[in-house]
């Protein structure tokens, strides 16, 4: 989300480890409609207490008790975004590609790319399945990576975890398709990618891979089983291999 960083607590060529600090961002506006819902909160659960006491407060009482309940949820979801803004690694790597205008009191637009975290150990390929293939595929089966242009050996993964709750945005950005990828987004004002249809986020690992690229786009080949006695029907999902999380 769009904020001021507040830290830095790394600099190019620092090897990090999984769970650390990373920087912490700060977004006045979130912090400014924080306290409001926290007066307006304060208010209602006030009006409440006093249903027993006074007639026009008892009148309103049905009112106040669901916005009470709506602010409630908003304070909730204002304190679960104001928490994302302490940025910790994801998995342990060397910071590479660091932004040269990131620095502390530096605003920051939404979703734009600031740094990498390389870990030359860590290859995950995720692809995106419609809700048509969905029900065919399984945790276990196999398939095969088709590296993007054709220049590269294609090679063998294993379908690990999938993810059955729809994507509702799209955080690998080189699978969209305003960076070339296969994955139809349209971009919000706020800088948002959202899948132009329902899709599902498929996680697999390579079974043997020596790539030393650190993305890579491609097509995932699965054996996927068909609901008939047709036997097996290959699924072809657009998909890329990734060796660093970006921030």
């Amino acid at each position: 989300m769009p904020g001021r960083i507040r830290s830095l607590n790394f600099s190019v060529d620092d090897y990090i480890q999984k769970g650390q600090l990373l920087m912490e961002i700060e977004a006045p506006e979130l912090e400014f409609e924080l306290s409001q819902v926290q007066h307006h909160l304060e208010e209602l659960q006030y009006e409440q207490a006093a249903t027993g006491i006074d007639a026009e407060a008892r009148a309103r009482s049905l009112i106040s008790a669901s916005e009470l309940e709506t602010q409630r949820q908003r304070l909730a979801s204002l304190i679960a975004q104001i928490s994302q803004l302490a940025i910790t690694a994801q998995q342990s790597g060397v910071v590479k590609d660091i932004d040269p205008s990131m620095q502390v009191g530096t605003w920051v637009a939404n979703a734009t790319p600031l740094f990498s975290l390389m870990n030359s150990e860590i290859q995950d390929v995720y692809a995106y399945s419609g809700e048509a293939e969905l029900g065919r595929l399984e945790v276990g089966q196999s398939g095969t990576f088709y590296p993007e242009g054709g220049g590269r050996e294609p090679f063998e993964v294993q379908l690990t975890e999938i993810d059955y709750f729809g994507v509702t945005q799209l955080e690998q950005l080189y699978s969209a398709s305003v960076f070339g990828g296969d994955v139809a987004v349209r971009e919000t004002p706020a800088g948002e990618l959202i899948p132009s249809r329902a899709i599902y986020r498929i996680h697999l690992n390579p079974v043997e891979s020596t790539m030393e690229e650190r993305v890579i786009r491609g097509t995932v080949k699965i054996a996927a089983f068909r609901r008939s006695l047709a036997g097996r029907a290959w699924r072809f999902l657009a998909a890329t291999l990734i060796r660093e999380s970006s921030f």
